[in-house]
């Protein structure tokens, strides 16, 4: 019994599976932010989702980095701000 071998180069393959892996990383990363998206007005995680939909993108194409910094700073300062207010709360009881 005879292995086929590849007739092509290792660099087609290896350019082959850069292209497949992106593809991927790109899949899963729409795929997460469009069901995190839909998780954000139906009960369910939508936040988590969405950050890692976008950090998915984010190593593939630029402004996914930049929207999940923007998200990230809105959902963490508004956490730290509402924390603060029930410790006061707690604070006075």
């Amino acid at each position: 019994m005879s292995f086929h071998q590849s007739s092509s180069p290792p660099e087609d393959r290896a350019s082959r599976r850069t292209r497949t892996r992106r593809a991927a990383t790109l899949a899963a990363g729409w795929t997460l932010l469009v069901v995190g998206g839909a998780l954000l007005v139906l009960p369910g995680p939508g936040i988590p989702l969405v950050l890692g939909g976008l950090a998915l993108l984010g190593k593939e194409v630029a402004w996914a980095g930049r929207a999940r910094q923007y998200v990230e700073s809105k959902v963490f300062r508004n956490r730290s701000a509402r924390t603060a207010v029930l410790r006061e709360g707690n604070e006075r009881d």
